[in-house]
C-alpha cells in the first residue's frame, strides 16, 4: 500500500511508498487522524511524523499549502510538533516548502534525513525543541 499510518501514543507516523495521488493522501491523511481521535481519547494531543523516504511522489505548492491547511484545522487534536523525514535532496526541499506553509498556520514542522534522528527530536521535552 502507497499510504499507511501507525498510531502509538503520542505520535501519528504516516509513511508513503511510491506515488500518492494526492486527494487519496489527504482522505487517509484524515483517517489517521480520526481514528486517533476516535479510538485513542485518552491522548488529547498528537504529534505528527511524515516519513516520504519513499515516496516517489512531487507535489505542487498548492498541495503542500492544502495538507497544512487540511492539519490547520486539527489544531484542537494536534501538539503542532511535526517531522518530515526525507532523505533525498527533491524530497527534503519539498518538507521545506510544505514547512513553510504551515508554519503559517502555527505548526511548527522540521525536516529530517532520517527517521531515527525525527524520532529523537519528537521524544525530547517540549522546552528543548
Amino acid at each position: 500500500m502507497p499510504m499507511t499510518f501507525t498510531i502509538r501514543r503520542p505520535v501519528i507516523r504516516i509513511v508513503t511508498k511510491g506515488d500518492v495521488e494526492y486527494n487519496t493522501g489527504l482522505n487517509k491523511l484524515k483517517a489517521a487522524l480520526e481514528e486517533a481521535r476516535l479510538h485513542h481519547p485518552e491522548t488529547r494531543l498528537w504529534d505528527l511524523l511524515f516519513d516520504v523516504t519513499e515516496s516517489r511522489e512531487t507535489r505542487s505548492g498548492d498541495e503542500l499549502r492544502g495538507i497544512a491547511m487540511a492539519l490547520a484545522q486539527q489544531t484542537h487534536m494536534l501538539t503542532g510538533r511535526m517531522a518530515v523525514v526525507a532523505g533525498d535532496p527533491f524530497l527534503h526541499s519539498q518538507g521545506e516548502v510544505f514547512g513553510v506553509f504551515a508554519e503559517k498556520l502555527g505548526k511548527a514542522p522540521r525536516v529530517f534525513s532520517n527517521r531515527s534522528e525525527a524520532e529523537a527530536w519528537l521524544r525530547k521535552p517540549d522546552d528543548s525543541k
